[in-house]
């Protein structure tokens, strides 16, 4: 595939969705603190001429977060793709603990943040808040999974810096957590705007009935500090 194909690619898909993994589902232990990488995005169907290639999009991301106490928890991301397309990308948001699990009982949290986008190309911004409300229980002591739904609001007041995907984005996702000693492992699926219609002339998101569009996702993070 082309370079230049690569970036209207990668362009489309990014700028036009929410596509970043769930950061902090379980609020971590008061000062804990957790830095790792994600990877992983939305599955398209690239059309290029003749020939159709359905690829998942590899959006890599940096990514920290903290216990402030046993119940908030705040966290930040880098996501490093879109510099290919001379974009930075910024993830920030914060993780409340609504009901605290006692062993196999279900917790439930809620969550907010802000993803902002910068063009050095052309100096546009574009805003997209997020909330969303998790629910997580433990299978083990170290095995969790976790549900989570949310939506994605799109204040972009300069629409050059992305394609316009409407005010209101809502998502689903499911996944499963491993708690080890020095490393958290996140696996995730993703189900993005299924609100909106899937097929463009040259990128079709993959979807159900012709809309919204699968991502999954792989997290590892590294338990820098713990009480």
């Amino acid at each position: 595939m082309k370079t230049n194909h690569i970036v209207l690619l990668l362009g489309v898909v990014l700028l036009g969705a929410s596509c970043s993994t769930t950061r902090v589902v379980r609020p971590l232990a008061e000062k804990e603190t957790q830095v790792g990488v994600s990877a992983g995005g939305p599955v398209v169907a690239f059309k290029l001429d003749a020939n159709r290639s359905e690829v998942l999009v590899p959006f890599i991301s940096l990514q920290g977060a903290y216990g402030v106490s046993d119940r908030l928890s705040v966290y930040g991301a880098w996501d490093v793709t879109p510099i290919f397309i001379r974009t930075l990308h910024l993830d920030l948001g914060a993780t409340y603990g609504l009901r605290m699990p006692e062993g196999n009982q279900l917790g439930v949290s809620a969550s907010g943040g802000m993803q902002s986008f910068v063009s050095f190309l052309s100096g546009a911004t574009k805003f997209m808040p997020e909330a969303s409300l998790n629910v997580y229980q433990q299978f083990t002591d170290k095995l969790y999974w976790y549900g989570s739904s949310g939506h994605t609001f799109d204040l972009a007041a300069n629409q050059s810096v992305a394609l316009n995907t409407g005010f209101w984005r809502p998502w689903v996702g499911v996944g499963l957590g491993l708690d080890g000693r020095k490393f958290h492992h996140q696996w995730e699926a993703k189900y993005l705007g299924f609100n909106e219609g899937n097929r463009d002339a040259i990128i079709a998101h993959i979807g159900v009935a012709g809309q919204g569009q699968w991502a999954f996702y792989y997290t590892i993070n590294f338990k820098a500090f713990q009480k």
